[in-house]
């Protein structure tokens, strides 16, 4: 597998052509076909830029992840580097927990682990800015949890995917076709 890199945005760390880029070409697509499923890119760029933010607000981040374009022969574009996926998640200081709110994957690129890799550095950030605001309601020991919403029949997914060892189901809910 081709080597990834990710760049975790938030907390003051903004760059707006990556955050506008992963917006337009998969959350958009993915999440824009219902219309409450999905905030506004305005309202990511604004919260992505705040710093520090006040207890007990969420704090909001998007880790995108790159690789190297595959290079097709007489192309010198090989070490371009190309979006593969994301994901948009909050902080929760108040109950302690991570909100995933929105998590994609190139078609292309499923299969491979990285959305477990998406997922596992989401509550590694997490669990730092826990650690940070212990005075605000964060906890030395990190936050307690990871909460994942997810539609698996708009996703294509069978309803089971997300059961195992690393997640359980603890409620359903049939709102959205």
């Amino acid at each position: 597998m081709a080597t990834v890199t990710s760049v975790t945005l938030g907390d003051g760390v903004y760059d707006a052509p990556v955050v506008t880029a992963f917006y337009r070409d998969y959350l958009q697509p993915t999440f824009g076909k219902i219309p409450e499923q999905l905030d506004s890119l305005e309202v990511w760029q604004d919260e992505l830029v705040i710093k520090d933010k006040p207890s007990p607000w969420p704090r909001r981040f998007m880790t995108i992840t790159t690789t190297r374009r595959t290079a097709s022969a007489g192309d010198d574009a090989g070490n371009a580097r190309v979006m593969v996926g994301g994901v948009a998640y909050e902080y929760y200081p108040v109950s302690n927990l991570c909100f995933i709110n929105y998590l994609v994957v190139d078609e292309a690129h499923r299969g491979r682990g990285l959305g477990g890799q998406l997922i596992d550095t989401a509550e590694e950030v997490c669990n730092r800015v826990a650690r940070q605001m212990q005075d605000r309601g964060g906890d030395p020991a990190g936050c307690r949890g990871v909460v994942l919403e997810t539609n698996p029949i708009a996703a294509g997914e069978a309803p089971g995917k997300w059961q195992g060892s690393y997640w359980a189901v603890t409620s359903q809910l049939n709102t959205y076709p």
